[in-house]
C-alpha cells in the first residue's frame, strides 16, 4: 500500500477526492477501511469516516483507489455512496445497500483470493473453497438475471469456480501421496481459474449495474433523467473524449475534433428526447450541457467558461458551482481536530510502490 501524510486542513474526503487518489470525497470509506487501526465514525447518512486526524500522521492509501477496476466502477456505484457532508443520503435511495453490498462482496472475494497466494498447500487447498463461494457469492445478482451479458459473465465465473473446486480435490489428492509436482500444478490451475472467475464475476456486476441496463437502479433525486442507451452512449463519449485531451474547451470550439464532435452529438440526443434543450451549434461546452451529461450520467466534466480550472479536480455533479473540493465543509467529519484552514501543503509518500503521476488517472469515472 501507499502512505500518505496528512496535511494541515485534511480530512478523509479531502484525500479522497484529490484526483492523483480516487477523485471522490464520498470514496473515503476505502480510506478507512484501509486504516482499521484508527477509530471510525459512522454519520447519520452512512457516511464512514475517522474520528480524528493529527497533522503527521501516516495513513495507508487502499490499492483499491489506484486500480483499473476502480475507474471501471459504474456510475450507479458513486451514486450509492452516501454524501461527504455526513448528511445527506445516497441518491439511490433503498436501492444504494444492493448496489454498494454487491461490490463489497465483490472486495471481499479479491480479498481472499489475494491472501491464497501466502498460503502453504495445505493451507491453499483448505481455503481454495471459500474463496470460489465467495465469488459466486458476488455473482449472486447477475447469475440468471434477464442482463444476457451479466448473465453470461456470471456462469463463466461460475463455471470457474467449479472447476477450481473439482481440481483442488486433486491437489488434495496429490499432497496426500506426496505427489508435489501433481501439487504445484493443480495449485497453479486453480489460482488461474480462481483469478478468472473473479474477473469474470467483475464484468458480470459491471454489466448489470451498467448505465442503461434495466438492473441499473434509478437515482432518487430529482435531477436525474431516464436515459435511452443512444443518450447515455452520447453522454459517456462525451466525457471520455474530454478526458483524452487536457484542453477540451479550446478543443471544443474545433469543428472536427473529437471534443466536438462528441458534445454536438450529445447535444443533439438530448434534444431529441429531453427538456428543456441545450444550445446547439455554439462550438463550447456550457453549463447547460454539462447539467445535461451529469443528469444522464450522475456527474459530467467542469464547464467551459465557467469560474474554475479548466481541468476539473473531479467530476462536479450538476447544479454544483464549485469543483469536488466545494463539498468539503467542516461538516464533512463530526470531531476532526484539523479542520483549520490553510492551503495544502502538499503530499508525501514512502516510497513503497511507484505512485501514478496524476495525468494518468482516469477522469471517466461518473463521480458524485
Amino acid at each position: 500500500m501507499r502512505v500518505y501524510v496528512v496535511q494541515p486542513g485534511d480530512t478523509p474526503a479531502k484525500i479522497a477526492s484529490m484526483e492523483q487518489h480516487a477523485g471522490c470525497p464520498k470514496c473515503a470509506r476505502d480510506l478507512v477501511l484501509a486504516n482499521p487501526h484508527k477509530e471510525s465514525v459512522r454519520h447519520p447518512n452512512g457516511f464512514l469516516s475517522f474520528r480524528d486526524l493529527r497533522v503527521g500522521e501516516r495513513l495507508w492509501l487502499p490499492d483499491k483507489w489506484f486500480s483499473v477496476e476502480f475507474d471501471r466502477l459504474p456510475p450507479a456505484y458513486f451514486k450509492a455512496l452516501p454524501s461527504a457532508d455526513g448528511v445527506t443520503p445516497s441518491t439511490l435511495g433503498d436501492a444504494a445497500a444492493g448496489v454498494l453490498g454487491d461490490f463489497a462482496a465483490l472486495d471481499a472475494a479479491g480479498a481472499k483470493l489475494a491472501a491464497l497466494a501466502s498460503m502453504t498447500d495445505a493451507q491453499f487447498n483448505a481455503a481454495a473453497p471459500d474463496v470460489g463461494t465467495a465469488i459466486d457469492a458476488a455473482n449472486q445478482e447477475a447469475y440468471g438475471s434477464a442482463n444476457a451479458t451479466a448473465a453470461a459473465h456470471a456462469k463463466d465465473a461460475h463455471d470457474g469456480t467449479q472447476w477450481a473446486w473439482q481440481r483442488n480435490g486433486e491437489l488434495a489428492t496429490a499432497l496426500a501421496s506426496g505427489d508435489a509436482t501433481g501439487a504445484q500444478a493443480a495449485r497453479l490451475d486453480i489460482q488461474n481459474a480462481l483469478t478468472t472467475a473473479l474477473g469474470n464475476a467483475r464484468l458480470a456486476l459491471e454489466a448489470y449495474y451498467a448505465p442503461g441496463s434495466a438492473q441499473a437502479p434509478a437515482s432518487a433525486d430529482a435531477g436525474g433523467v431516464t436515459a435511452s442507451a443512444r443518450l447515455t452512449s452520447a453522454a459517456q463519449a462525451v466525457v471520455a473524449a474530454i478526458a483524452a485531451d487536457t484542453g477540451y474547451c479550446s478543443s471544443v470550439a474545433r469543428s472536427g475534433s473529437a471534443v466536438n464532435g462528441a458534445v454536438h452529438a450529445f447535444k443533439l440526443a438530448w434534444n431529441a428526447e429531453q427538456a428543456p434543450s441545450v444550445p446547439v451549434g455554439t462550438g463550447n461546452y456550457e453549463q447547460a450541457t454539462a447539467d445535461a451529461v451529469a443528469r444522464v450520467l450522475g456527474s459530467a466534466p467542469a464547464a467551459c467558461g465557467a469560474s474554475r480550472p479548466t481541468r476539473s479536480m473531479s467530476m462536479v455533479p450538476s447544479g454544483h458551482a464549485s469543483a469536488a473540493l466545494g463539498d468539503l465543509t467542516p461538516a464533512t467529519i463530526l470531531g476532526i481536530g484539523v479542520l483549520a484552514a490553510g492551503a495544502l501543503a502538499g503530499i508525501v509518500y514512502l516510497a513503497q510502490s511507484h505512485h501514478p503521476a496524476p495525468s494518468t488517472r482516469s477522469h471517466s469515472r461518473h463521480r458524485r
